[in-house]
């Protein structure tokens, strides 16, 4: 057992899981690139990418309206 493998298990089990079977997360796609980009440049002058976390899980939301109480999730797509 290594220290990565004792780290990741304390910060994501999932993430763990993924390392122990030499997994990795893409990086590197024109769909990353892309993304990233909307994730950017989308709600520039709002809070946005809220994380909240828990003991086992994270999650993000792209942006919350508090006027409205609603979770927006932002897409490449209009496909849901």
């Amino acid at each position: 057992m290594t220290g990565t493998q004792i780290a990741y298990y304390f910060l994501c089990q999932r993430k763990l899981w993924l390392f122990l079977r030499n997994i990795d997360m893409e990086q590197n796609s024109d769909t990353v690139a892309l993304g990233k980009f909307i994730s950017e440049s989308t709600y520039e002058r709002e809070k946005h990418e809220i994380h909240i976390s828990d003991d086992e899980d994270e999650i993000v939301l792209d942006f919350y309206d508090d006027k409205t109480k609603t979770i927006h999730e932002v897409k490449k797509s209009d496909k849901m």
